[in-house]
């Protein structure tokens, strides 16, 4: 199933040129754009100067926020690297020879998407705070997924895997976060 629906993807981008001039460049390009949309929403939203104070530093809220969404990325990046490294599944135009494709792609593993798991991951850590914009960013990690199984970069079960790992890293962060805050102002309150 893997092989056939990520070769019938592909096929569509050679029959018609609309999905291939699209497929090329949300896969090429579409996470640039994500991640500067992102930004902009985050400094424009109006937050109405709310600060943030974490021992000597004071921080805006957007600022905060960024930075929790980012870091959540990065380690959610860190655990796609190990998983590609272990399971070294190669691309599928390397592994299929019927699939051309769209841009040229030098790296050799591809089980899970990175670019699909780190902006669900950024999408669910944004949800907490922006349920929209989280929804929206989730949604577009996929659209970026199929574009790239369309590319002839992915497996479809690279995707999924990618939003599942997003989904597992961010909210497993959260939870534990959530208790490490609360462990850090007990032990701060002790030390009065």
């Amino acid at each position: 199933m893997n092989y056939d629906s990520t070769l019938y993807f592909n096929t569509l981008t050679q029959e018609y040129a609309f999905l291939e001039f699209l497929a090329y460049w949300v896969a090429r390009y579409g996470d640039i754009i994500m991640i500067l949309g992102i930004i902009v929403f985050l400094i424009a939203h109006n937050h109405k100067n709310q600060y943030i104070c974490i021992h000597p530093v004071r921080i805006t809220v957007q600022a905060k926020e960024v930075l929790a969404s980012l870091s959540v990325g990065f380690i959610t990046w860190i655990l796609v690297i190990w998983i590609k490294f272990v399971t070294a599944v190669q691309r599928p135009f390397l592994s299929i020879p019927e699939i051309e494709p769209l841009f040229v792609y030098t790296r050799d593993m591809s089980f899970p998407s990175g670019h699909t798991a780190f902006f669900t991951a950024l999408g669910v850590s944004l949800f907490w705070e922006h349920k929209q914009l989280g929804v929206v960013v989730c949604f577009l990690a996929l659209v970026i997924g199929l574009a790239r199984v369309m590319s002839g970069i992915h497996f479809i079960s690279d995707i999924l895997a990618g939003f599942l790992l997003g989904i597992i890293v961010a909210v497993g962060i959260r939870i534990l976060g959530r208790k490490g805050v609360r462990t850090w102002i007990h032990l701060m309150q002790k030390r009065k």
